[in-house]
């Protein structure tokens, strides 16, 4: 039993560290000079009335998610990359159940203007088999796409991102290596 503890905690300790191979989008430039533009001074607010979310984009590439009405304020956060008009976003997660372990969640989308952004999908690996709408695949598909709109309200500081203080984060950042 003492043995199936132990290897069952280094599985999970092992598990919990593979987030950072999956945390990628943080050693690319967020905004390419041929880019569509993003309004960044404020938030994106869905008008999904079973799932409303907004998001938060900073100039240094941070993305932040909030949740409406489950649980708390949390805010995952993470990356994002714009290349042309498509959005790639990359955010931790945690384990619903209790569990400390971390995980990677994207969502892909496409920015009309400025002011208006639509997600069509949302990836999770560790989701599948976990979560209801997860069942076989890491995708989730949204038909139609969830539409964001832009309104310029306060949003939270970027410069509390947890990871902001790893050295695997500092030693990759896009702009410690420009």
């Amino acid at each position: 039993m003492i043995k199936y503890v132990i290897s069952l905690s280094l599985i999970l300790s092992l598990i919990s560290c593979s987030y950072k191979n999956s945390f990628t989008l943080y050693t690319e430039k967020p905004i390419q000079t041929t880019s569509k533009s993003l309004r960044i001074d404020g938030v994106f607010i869905n008008n999904n009335i079973e799932r409303p979310d907004s998001l938060f984009f900073y100039k240094d590439g941070i993305i932040g998610i909030e949740s409406f009405g489950y649980g708390g304020n949390s805010v995952p956060i993470g990356h994002f990359i714009i290349r042309g008009d498509s959005l790639l976003g990359q955010y931790f997660g945690r384990d619903a159940g209790g569990s400390t372990q971390r995980f990677i969640y994207e969502i892909y989308g496409k920015i009309t203007n400025d002011t208006t952004i639509f997600i069509y999908a949302k990836k999770c690996d560790f989701c599948v088999g976990v979560y209801a709408g997860w069942e076989k695949s890491p995708f989730k598909y949204h038909n139609p796409p969830l539409e964001y709109n832009f309104y310029e309200l306060i949003k939270t500081d970027s410069s509390a991102a947890w990871f902001k203080k790893r050295k695997w984060y500092s030693k990759n950042v896009w702009y410690n290596n420009e």
